[in-house]
C-alpha cells in the first residue's frame, strides 16, 4: 500500500538529484533552514471507491521554493527555481515503490521569497476495509423481442 510518506520521498530525491546544493524539508520549515529549499507540504487526501476490490487515492500537496532574496534578482532565481521543478515532473508520473503515480503539477503562485507548485498525485490501491460476501444472481428475468 502505497502512502504519502512514500511520495514525499520521491519527491525529494528528485529534488535532490536535480538540486543537490538545496536543502529539502518536508511537513514544516525548521527555524536553521538553508536558503535556498524546498518545503513539502501534505495539503489532504481524498480516497474514493474505485471497485470492489480497489480504492482511488488522490494526495494533494504543495511543494514550496523558498529563497533568501526578495529582491528582483531573487525574484527571477524563485521563478527559475518554479519552473525547473515543473520540467522535473514534466513526465507526468512518479515511480514509487515499484509503481506509477500519475502526477498534475501546476504554479500555485509567488509571494516575496516563497513560489508554490500544486500536486495532484493520483494512484489506486487495495482496499483495506472488510467487504462483506457479494451476493450471488440466483435468477434472471429477460425479455427478448424480434424486429
Amino acid at each position: 500500500m502505497l502512502s504519502y510518506q512514500q511520495i514525499s520521498s520521491e519527491l525529494s530525491r528528485l529534488l535532490e538529484q536535480a538540486y543537490p546544493d538545496y536543502d529539502v524539508y518536508a511537513n514544516a520549515l525548521p527555524q536553521d533552514a538553508q536558503y535556498p529549499c524546498f518545503l513539502i507540504q501534505s495539503i489532504a487526501t481524498d480516497i474514493q471507491d474505485a471497485s470492489c476490490f480497489l480504492v482511488s487515492i488522490t494526495e494533494y500537496i504543495t511543494l514550496s521554493c523558498i529563497i533568501s532574496d526578495d529582491t528582483l534578482n531573487g525574484m527571477e532565481q524563485l521563478t527559475n527555481m518554479q519552473l525547473g521543478v515543473l520540467n522535473l515532473l514534466r513526465q507526468g508520473y512518479l515511480s514509487v515503490s515499484d509503481r506509477a503515480v500519475s502526477v498534475r503539477a501546476g504554479t500555485g503562485g509567488q509571494e516575496k521569497n516563497c513560489a508554490y507548485i500544486d500536486l495532484q498525485c493520483f494512484y489506486e490501491d487495495v482496499r483495506t476495509d472488510e467487504m462483506g460476501e457479494l451476493p450471488i444472481i440466483q435468477e434472471v428475468n429477460m425479455n427478448v423481442k424480434g424486429v
